[in-house]
């Protein structure tokens, strides 16, 4: 039993431990940090990155080399960046597919959410707002509707028009929707690149 419990702890919380050697000897980038006033190389992506795919490393180098600094800090790429990314088995006509079901569903989503809560909404006065949430593979769809909500009433006035500074209009059923894609979320690789970025950047840069 104890055995199983210390595979257990090494497996969850030093998971690099089973992990082999890595071999630093093959050619591969570098990046410059600044340490006590000296410049030092030190390869890039192996260090606060090795825990992040590989195929994610691959494919930055890729982007990168795509990308070119332009003026105010602007990254410049081509237009069919996003086609060049995509793998053999996967189209543009296949990611427009998809974009769109994305797209209808929203909406249905909404319109659906809608026809629940407007009779909802009149057969209780004390309801205020209806929402739902479920899974898109990873991904999640989100949404809610309020009975109402004041907004201030009427835009700039015209010159020498008299209005209310305080006044507001009461708007029915506001629906707010959302759809939250799960590689956006500071989870996941996404996070392990955002560490190690993180990481590289304090090394290069607090002491400059």
């Amino acid at each position: 039993m104890a055995e199983k419990a210390i595979a257990e702890v090494r497996k969850k919380y030093f998971p690099d431990l089973d992990q082999p050697v890595k071999d630093y000897s093959a050619p591969q980038g570098y990046v410059v940090t600044h340490q006590n006033s000296l410049d030092t190389q030190q390869p890039q992506g192996n260090r606060a990155m090795s825990d992040v795919k590989q195929s994610v490393i691959d494919l930055a180098a890729k982007l990168q080399a795509q990308m070119t600094l332009g003026e105010a800090g602007i990254v410049e790429v081509p237009k069919d960046l996003f086609a060049q990314t995509l793998p053999e088995a996967i189209t543009l006509e296949t990611v427009k597919l998809v974009q769109d079901h994305t797209n209808d569903l929203v909406a249905a989503t909404a319109e659906a959410l809608g026809n629940l809560a407007i009779p909802a909404f009149k057969a209780d006065e004390k309801l205020e707002q209806l929402s739902v949430e479920f899974g898109c593979g990873v991904d999640s769809l989100a949404g809610t509707i309020q009975r109402s909500k004041d907004y201030p009433a009427g835009g700039i006035p015209k010159e020498g028009e008299a209005r209310d500074p305080n006044a507001t209009v009461t708007k029915y059923g506001i629906v707010s929707m959302k759809y939250g894609v799960n590689a956006h979320a500071n989870k996941g690789t996404l996070k392990k690149v955002r560490d190690g970025i993180n990481k590289r950047a304090a090394e290069a840069l607090a002491s400059a």
